[in-house]
């Protein structure tokens, strides 16, 4: 038998965390670091129901996801018992337990298929508006290269996918107003509008229904020895802002580099991301950060990664908010934290 009040009193002990009604835990999000203006604030939700597993999310960054050992360790809960209950309380929900939401996960061999990019006059006006937007000369075949899409409804027919029914009246518009650009992890499309004033201009869009841990994080196509001496992570915001980065910034130097958007403020979930991968003090991190996140956001996050990580260097865009922008407009200084 699980003790849910162990693992709710371990929640509620951490800075700022208040209780919302009978099924939600507030807490300081760990991976972004929360709200900078408030600092009392709490904004990352974690849902605690009887035979659900714990899943959190960030109403800040948007990140998602269920509560593992790492999710504890950088809420500061580091308590052997109760890392063990939540462990094993997730395992049995998902394994047998009544749950009330069924999560379809990706299959383990789960490959996907950029679709060939039509000649149509949606297609044309969308890669008028990278090469605006940017500065560069893109073609169709380097925006497949690049794993972007221009039709949502193209992607799914190619790989066989029943349109996400949270998704299902809204298709049109996101077929036809929205570039995609797949995750790393290939269980979700960071659709970007290519409207003058949209109402959206970011939606993620879930390839697999009720998955808590589909990733936001877009990467540029790599091929990096996780052996090497030294391998440089450049991370921005938004997919626009790491193209700028690695074709402006870094001129499309790709050598023990690995260029990613993490499509909010969720550093912390990016790094770590590399850092299961085996990228132990190898790795040199390069932020290149939008404007309104000075550099005292990023002072938990070098505190928390500093002994498996082998540097830290934090950029600012004089002459912009941030990267994904012409190259004109770009003019790259260093901060210190």
């Amino acid at each position: 038998m699980f003790d849910l009040k162990t693992i709710q009193e371990a929640l509620l002990n951490t800075p700022y965390a208040k209780q919302k009604g009978d099924e939600y835990i507030y807490v300081r999000c760990p991976l972004c670091g929360d709200s900078m203006k408030h600092l009392d604030g709490a904004h990352c939700s974690i849902w605690v129901k009887p035979g659900q597993p714990l899943i959190y999310h960030c109403w800040i960054c948007e990140e998602s996801g269920i509560v593992n050992r790492s999710f504890l360790d950088q809420l500061g809960i580091d308590e052997p018992n109760t890392i063990s209950q939540v462990m094993q309380y997730n395992k049995a929900s998902n394994r047998g337990m009544k749950i009330s939401t069924r999560f379809e996960y990706k299959p383990k061999d789960w490959k996907i298929l950029i679709p060939q990019i039509r000649n149509n006059s949606n297609s044309v006006y969308k890669l008028h508006y990278m090469q605006e937007r940017l500065g560069i000369n893109f073609t169709y075949k380097s925006m497949e290269a690049l794993r972007i899409i221009f039709s949502l409804k193209d992607f799914l027919a190619c790989n066989g996918l029943e349109v996400n029914p949270i998704y299902k009246k809204s298709l049109y518009y996101l077929d036809r107003d929205y570039i995609g650009f797949i995750s790393t992890t290939k269980d979700m499309v960071i659709l970007r509008s290519v409207e003058k004033d949209p109402k959206m201009r970011y939606i993620k869009y879930p390839i697999f229904p009720n998955n808590p841990e589909a990733m936001q994080t877009y990467i540029l196509p790599a091929n990096v020895d996780v052996f090497s001496p030294e391998v440089n992570l450049y991370l921005a915001e938004g997919p626009f802002d790491i193209l700028g980065v690695f074709f402006h910034v870094m001129k499309a130097y790709t050598k023990d580099s690995i260029y990613a958007s993490i499509g909010g403020s969720a550093y912390s979930k990016t790094i770590e991301y590399f850092l299961h991968k085996g990228f132990i003090t190898n790795l040199n991190v390069n932020v290149y950060s939008d404007k309104d996140k000075p550099p005292k956001f990023y002072a938990n996050i070098i505190k928390r990664y500093e002994p498996w990580i082998n540097n830290f260097r934090l950029f600012y865009n004089q002459k912009s908010k941030d990267c994904g922008v012409t190259k004109n407009l770009i003019e790259i200084s260093e901060a210190i934290i």
